[in-house]
């Protein structure tokens, strides 16, 4: 980064501008800690760390977001909501249950992979 005066002296231009600042890209991104997409639902009591996504499908035609956890839970959102919450992130982020949200519980193990098998029954459609 250059500090460069308001008026310029022809005379000084020989030597250049000195640098008052220097970084890289790679510093720069290394600075960031964006949040995950699901992380204000992913907080354990007592804990700092937050579950890990281990698997996840959107399902373009419901507009939702699924991700299976390591605990073995699975959380549906809608993607639209979830993604405003990470972009804006507005006051609504610390109230209780936001984004709007199911929890599945019932694996025992890491979720490693989601099926969502449109078309097959309509079952699976739940509106």
């Amino acid at each position: 980064i250059w500090n460069i005066p308001d008026s310029l002296d022809k005379e000084n231009m020989t030597e250049g501008l000195p640098v008052t600042t220097s970084t890289s890209l790679q510093e720069a991104f290394s600075k960031l800690h964006p949040a995950g997409i699901i992380d204000q639902l992913s907080f354990i009591p007592n804990s700092d760390e937050p579950l890990k996504v281990t698997a996840s499908v959107y399902i373009p035609a419901h507009g939702r977001l699924v991700c299976g956890r390591e605990d073995g839970s699975i959380v549906i959102v809608p993607a639209t909501q979830t993604a405003i919450v990470q972009l804006l992130q507005d006051e609504h982020m610390c109230r209780r249950g936001w984004p709007p949200h199911r929890t599945l519980r019932g694996h025992r193990n890491k979720v490693t992979c989601l099926l969502y098998p449109h078309q097959v029954s309509s079952r699976y459609d739940q509106r």
